[in-house]
């Protein structure tokens, strides 16, 4: 049987004091709508599946501590899993709601659950693995091979899978020489500009890129989250997707903070090129310019 592990519970589901209670009255539960939350409620029965899933971690926070997010019945490894039978018994919402959310959590475009190896799954309700090899009710006898052929053997191997793809949060990071956020691939943009259609992604990326670059003091542990929010702010304010390109990115500049960061952040992009790229000869000359005339347009902005 399968043990889904919410993802983060210490981090996200706890408070310092909370983790001091034995028993909860109350569950903690993160506010931020980034990619997982919209890519499960644009789901056809995705308001339901959030339901299911809220209703799923308040019955996990009501376990004795140290509570640690297994979807089992005493909350720890190796426990009873909760199937979705269980938890419609516990929650009133139907079985099958709990089934597409435990398959929709579980996905690498969401990412909340983790889905333990069955080896790891150890229980202490005894419950057997039983291998059962399949024989016919009356079999016939084979044909004795003809001397003249010799007797062949099937052997049976399964398909080499290919390797598991490794989610974006252990992929994506940040790379402080060049002033780029690196590991993203086709998939991961294209899954962001699904959720982000305002936007456009590869200059988001780039300028979230520049700003971890200019603030050195506030870079993220989790870069992958780091960039989904960063994408969901630039998706309120409007995104960047217009008839002609933005002097500062996909980013609005509403005020003249806005436009002041937004210097700051070409200014580091432009110190991480190579000191020679000012030449005319250098590889990377065309970026500085780039990057040089973008800088003094917004500097004739802030002045004017």
């Amino acid at each position: 049987m399968t043990i889904y592990r919410v993802r983060g519970w210490a981090e996200f589901f706890e408070s310092a004091k909370s983790r001091t209670y034995k028993l909860k009255s109350q569950s903690y539960t993160p506010n931020k709508h980034g990619l997982g939350y919209r890519m499960m409620v644009r789901r056809p029965n995705g308001a339901a599946i959030f339901g299911a899933w809220r209703a799923m971690t308040d019955v996990l926070s009501r376990q004795t501590a140290p509570r640690q997010g297994y979807c089992t019945d005493t909350g720890r490894a190796d426990g009873l899993p909760l199937t979705p039978a269980m938890l419609e018994a516990l929650t009133d919402i139907p079985a099958a709601t709990f089934a597409d959310m435990l398959t929709v959590a579980s996905s690498q475009v969401v990412g909340w659950l983790d889905v333990l190896p069955p080896q790891d799954a150890q229980y202490p309700h005894g419950i057997p693995v039983v291998s059962v090899k399949y024989q016919p009710l009356n079999p016939s006898p084979l044909p004795s091979p003809s001397p003249l052929e010799s007797p062949k053997t099937d052997s049976c191997t399964e398909p080499e899978q290919p390797p598991a793809r490794v989610p974006p949060h252990k992929r994506v990071a940040f790379d402080k020489s060049s002033g780029r956020i690196i590991g993203t691939d086709d998939a991961d943009l294209a899954l962001l500009s699904e959720a982000y259609p305002a936007i456009d992604v590869r200059q988001t990326v780039s300028a979230a890129g520049a700003w971890l670059l200019a603030n050195p003091t506030k870079r993220k542990a989790n870069v992958w989250r780091f960039l989904t929010n960063w994408c969901a702010r630039q998706q309120e304010r409007g995104g960047g997707k217009s008839g002609k390109p933005s002097v500062g990115g996909p980013l609005e500049l509403r005020t003249p903070n806005d436009v002041r960061l937004a210097i700051e952040a070409k200014e580091a992009r432009r110190n991480a090129l190579p000191s020679d790229a000012n030449r005319g000869d250098h590889p990377r000359h065309a970026e500085w310019v780039a990057v040089t005339t973008e800088i003094r347009e917004l500097r004739k902005r802030m002045e004017g």
